[in-house]
């Protein structure tokens, strides 16, 4: 695993600078035949390192036949000039390597990354740092640990904007970005991720705060258009959810649900009941048409921001 991890990593590094394409499930083809091969007549593990690549690369190596060129000049250079090589010293083969490395550096990368998003610099830091002191497959092997812990730690924290209506329009948008209209009767949000067992339980939360703190709320339309799928765990926590804003007198609706969200959730019996009640719409226009707001709640404009203001996260509109 460790060899693959490190040939697929050097590359896609090497992918990008020739403009190509790989295809992973090869280099996985590539790398575990080869060593299976290597392991029959006893020899070494078989992977693509970075500085033997790099060394490859700037000596103007286009197609794997130059693999079979290089194993041939080393027989060649063996059998005759041995006794010449001998007296080199070994900093003569850290030289090249440094000088094929030093050319693959990009700082400019690095500075783009840190403009992005701050997390992506403290993977790519680490990565370096664990590099630098445990060698190419620790530090390949700390710098996926990291990037998994980023990922989980995202995706257990989804954006969930609450939206409004754009005046003259049946267009919903995010309060913090758009000068919107909205009910204190009646919140509108939409989580952009899917709804599974690492995020479930904090978006229940979420929402259970958002009804706890408004005394006026009551209805709560979630907008699923983002909601890719679905597990067993979110179904539960979306009937557990349905279940405690009832009892805090708030009424759950959904609006514009995926078909294969569809299908997860129409086999459990929040579904059945939503569906019952008619609490399941087409979009959010309809949902929110479907509520006995404007006798009671007149609409109101909440804070907003301009519409050419810098945002003010990361996340969708």
């Amino acid at each position: 695993m460790i060899s693959y991890l490190e040939s697929i990593s050097t590359a896609s590094a090497f992918a990008r600078r020739t403009r190509s394409r790989i295809d992973p499930t090869m280099e996985l083809i590539a790398v575990g035949s080869a060593n299976v091969a290597s392991g029959l007549f006893r020899g070494f593990g078989v992977a693509g390192g970075f500085s033997r690549v790099a060394v490859n690369f700037n000596a103007g190596a286009k197609t794997p036949m130059s693999g079979v060129v290089a194993a041939a000049g080393i027989a060649i250079a063996l059998l005759t000039i041995t006794p010449l090589l001998a007296l080199l010293p070994k900093v003569a083969l850290a030289a090249i390597i440094i000088v094929a490395v030093s050319s693959l550096v990009d700082l400019r990368g690095a500075v783009a990354i840190t403009r992005v998003r701050r997390s992506d610099l403290a993977a790519l830091l680490t990565t370096f740092g664990a590099t630098a002191v445990l060698g190419p497959a620790p530090g390949l092997a700390v710098g996926v640990g990291v990037s998994l812990a980023i990922f989980l730690r995202q995706s257990a924290r989804p954006h969930l904007p609450e939206l409004g209506r754009l005046e003259g329009s049946d267009t919903y948008r995010n309060v913090n970005r758009y000068p919107v209209l909205t009910d204190p009767a009646a919140a509108v949000l939409r989580l952009d991720a899917p709804l599974y067992f690492a995020n479930s339980r904090g978006v229940a939360d979420t929402i259970a705060d958002i009804a706890a703190t408004r005394p006026d709320l009551r209805f709560i339309v979630l907008d699923a258009s983002a909601i890719t799928s679905v597990d067993y765990t979110g179904a539960e926590t979306l009937a557990d959810l349905e279940e405690e804003l009832q009892v805090a007198g708030v009424e759950l609706h959904l609006a514009t649900v995926r078909g294969p969200v569809r299908d997860v959730l129409g086999r459990t019996r929040v579904w059945r009941l939503l569906v019952d009640q008619h609490r399941v719409h087409h979009d959010v226009a309809e949902a929110v048409a479907a509520l006995p707001l404007r006798d009671s709640s007149p609409l109101r404009a909440p804070r907003a921001a301009p519409l050419n203001a810098a945002p003010v996260d990361p996340a969708p509109p």
